[in-house]
């Protein structure tokens, strides 16, 4: 089971093997993960560059929330659906926001 679901799960108070803390300790690593990949990306972009990094899954709501104040996915407008993404924004090493990008209803 992926690690986003174990956690909705525990949200809700389901069991599905994982606790809040251990769901919440898992994604939290899958994101640092993601992200210091999107770092390296980064780096070697000329000044002003763009980079496009395609996931799947929950990983990128994971990253993402490192870059609010609350680890929570209201601070991203909900989950992030199929062939929506993120905007990541730094300063110099920094991740300074983020920028979720929704499709058009």
């Amino acid at each position: 089971m992926k690690f986003v679901e174990a956690f909705r799960h525990s949200k809700r108070g389901e069991s599905k093997g994982l606790n809040e803390a251990e769901a919440l300790k898992y994604l939290r690593f899958q994101g640092e993960t993601l992200l210091g990949a999107i770092h390296r990306i980064a780096r070697k972009l000329p000044e002003g560059g763009r980079a496009l990094v395609v996931t799947h899954g929950g990983i990128l709501e994971a990253a993402a929330l490192l870059g609010g104040p609350r680890y929570e996915l209201d601070e991203l407008g909900g989950e992030i659906s199929f062939a929506e993404g993120v905007v990541f924004k730094f300063d110099g090493e920094k991740l300074t926001g983020v920028d979720v990008k929704r499709l058009v209803e």
